[in-house]
């Protein structure tokens, strides 16, 4: 009961750590016309920032991940907190296109910083236990990333300047950052702590690595052009699409919530296998009646809450087949960060050239794909465990 009460007074706070994560991330998307307002330049044109985020995100991931190998995790969010807190003062009052560029790339590598440092450390501290814990970080991620853009259009009804949303952001979390200075940090893992009582191999490394940019691929596709594909197949429904895409957050935010306790009963490659065969269920009902509204809100939320739980679970399952450290987690978020710069655009370009449908028929083959990796991974998995076996019986 101690150890429990000690990990948990540990990792307490990364869950604020995380409602911040996404809440900036939110809040950067849902100012954006007041960003593209402050530089002098259309919406339609400011798109590249978005584009600039996700390249600091994936650069943050891969770099940053490194040194919670070498330093105290928790002092290392703190700074990579610190670095985002003054990079967001600046933001809303930046009156350039290059120094708003130069301050959301910034974000963007304090953004993967923090979102590796927060996995890993969890997992440092929680071991094969973890799969419920990094549930609630994204969990909590997805809370943020619903408030931020409400207390934004709260304050622009009271037309209090949109500013006043990011810092009010940085005074929230100056406690945090103080607590994180003064808790001791999780250790890094012990090789002999996963299942295949070995050290991470490449094959593994990119099996998950590809499993990562598939989920992302779907979540940040879907969610950024489920919009634009109501308003293509019908036409001036504004509110079809605004209820659509809630529909789709908030069915994720619920789905994490609701595997927070499978996650804790359940062997993660059984939660992966229902999840990624709900994400596959859920795109074909929408491919096989494409002009149903009704079918796209049930295709919606049933692929919500199917890739909801996809990362972390993937996470644990990861740490039980091998030996984490903010290295390989790196490597898996630069997988992640990937799939959101290059689906996204691609999913545009289909929607452009051939039809809106054209966006659930790819993202279809995207969930197939993680289906046969997810199984090919399995099999990878038995085999080297088999033949770990065999050489300590030898």
């Amino acid at each position: 009961m101690r150890d429990i009460l000690i990990s948990a007074r540990r990792t307490s706070l990364y869950y604020p750590v995380f409602v911040f994560l996404g809440a900036v991330i939110a809040l950067l998307g849902a100012s954006l016309p007041y960003l593209a307002g402050n530089i002098g330049v259309e919406l339609t044109s400011s798109g590249y920032l978005f584009s600039i985020r996700s390249v600091g995100y994936l650069l943050g991931s891969f770099t940053i991940s490194r040194l919670y190998d070498r330093f105290p995790g928790n002092k290392l969010m703190a700074l990579t907190l610190t670095v985002m807190a003054l990079m967001i003062v600046f933001i809303p009052i930046s009156p350039y296109a290059g120094v708003l560029a130069a301050l959301i790339f910034v974000t963007g590598m304090s953004l993967g910083g923090m979102d590796v440092g927060g996995n890993t450390l969890v997992m440092w501290e929680y071991e094969e236990r973890s799969g419920p814990y990094l549930s609630g970080l994204f969990f909590f991620a997805g809370l943020g990333g619903i408030l931020s853009p409400l207390l934004l259009g709260w304050f622009l009804e009271k037309d209090v300047y949109f500013g006043w949303v990011f810092w009010l952001l940085v005074i929230l979390m100056i406690p945090i950052l103080l607590g994180l200075l003064r808790r001791k940090s999780p250790a890094p893992p012990v090789e002999s702590r996963s299942e295949s009582d070995g050290k991470a191999d490449f094959w593994l490394v990119v099996l998950f690595g590809i499993l990562f940019f598939i989920y992302i691929s779907i979540e940040v596709s879907y969610g950024g052009w489920v919009y634009s594909y109501v308003l293509i197949t019908e036409p001036g429904n504004v509110q079809a699409a605004s209820y659509l895409t809630s529909a789709f957050w908030l069915a994720i935010t619920a789905g994490r919530l609701l595997a927070i306790p499978f996650a804790s009963r359940a062997h993660p490659r059984h939660v992966l296998l229902v999840s990624l065969v709900g994400a596959l269920a859920s795109l074909g009902l929408m491919l096989l009646f494409p002009g149903s509204f009704s079918t796209a809100v049930v295709g919606t939320v049933g692929l919500g809450l199917s890739i909801a739980s996809l990362s972390p679970v993937t996470l644990s399952l990861a740490e039980r087949s091998m030996p984490i450290h903010g290295r390989t987690t790196g490597w898996l978020w630069v997988f992640g960060s990937t799939g959101a710069i290059i689906t996204p655009w691609l999913v545009g370009r289909l929607i452009g050239s051939i039809n809106p449908g054209a966006m659930i028929a790819a993202l279809f083959v995207y969930a197939a794909a993680g289906v046969i990796i997810f199984l090919g991974l399995n099999i990878y998995r038995a085999r080297r465990v088999s033949s770990a076996a065999l050489g300590r019986d030898v």
